[in-house]
């Protein structure tokens, strides 16, 4: 992407015949004061398509080639363009390489150069219309094409509420094992049930079931807590009695065994 930054730059552009492209658009008159629409409609299209350079101050000939300089008023020029861009629905900001080149022709005339990235909250609008850039002006985005763009939108789906933003209470369960030692130095295998809330909404009455293997009963809890309450990203453990080196339980509907 070409971003002209001096006025050798400029003049390269003209001297070349630089053509017009989806990311170049040459304008030959700053618009009135009041009058911003084709600015307006101009950074709103770039935004939505692939980011690209406006140069004010560059006339072109019937093939959309840049054909001459044409200075123009640089007087509040950039800010003015900021304030149009912050004008976009939702507003679009200007890349920090958008610059004003002065003329040596007349005092207080230049160019202006926008710098506009390719946005990554688009589809924007401008008064009331989503514009895009094609190969060398600025097009309608089609209702179809406005939807694509939401749709590829991160974060779309919570912001406009299709889903919900928060997901809902998940438990999982497992075991553990520790080892201590006793108080005659002996070591001890301690085994727990871990239960842990991966969800985002808070678990309500909580529990277990214990269920038998095979024919031997299932191994108790030294103290029943359940049913109990798991706060968001919150866990518990109890503690097991050993049963024939097997802790089976049941989660819902899902048995597990460690």
């Amino acid at each position: 992407m070409i971003i002209p930054s001096t006025l050798q730059d400029i003049e390269r552009l003209v001297t070349e015949r630089t053509d017009e492209s989806k990311v170049l658009d040459f304008k030959r008159d700053l618009p009135e004061p009041g009058q911003n629409q084709d600015m307006g409609r101009a950074i709103c299209a770039m935004a939505n398509a692939e980011g690209g350079v406006l140069v004010y101050g560059i006339g072109t000939d019937e093939s959309d080639r840049a054909s001459g300089l044409s200075p123009v008023p640089l007087n509040q020029a950039l800010e003015r363009a900021g304030h149009v861009a912050e004008q976009i629905d939702e507003p679009v900001r200007l890349d920090s390489q958008s610059t004003t080149i002065e003329s040596p022709a007349a005092k207080g005339t230049g160019f202006l150069v926008l710098v506009v990235s390719r946005s990554r909250r688009r589809p924007h609008f401008f008064e009331n219309v989503a514009w895009s850039r094609g190969t060398k002006k600025n097009e309608r985005l089609t209702r179809r094409e406005i939807g694509k763009l939401f749709a590829e939108l991160e974060g779309f789906a919570e912001e406009f509420g299709l889903i919900p933003a928060e997901r809902p209470a998940e438990i999982r369960v497992t075991t553990t094992k520790e080892q201590r030692f006793n108080r005659s130095g002996s070591p001890e295998t301690h085994t727990y049930l871990v239960l842990s809330n991966a969800g985002d909404q808070p678990a309500r009455d909580v529990a277990w079931t214990p269920v038998g293997h095979g024919s031997a009963s299932a191994p108790p809890v030294f103290e029943d807590p359940f049913p109990v309450d798991l706060p968001p990203k919150h866990s518990m453990r109890v503690s097991l009695h050993p049963h024939n080196g097997l802790c089976t339980f049941v989660s819902g509907a899902s048995a597990m065994e460690r």
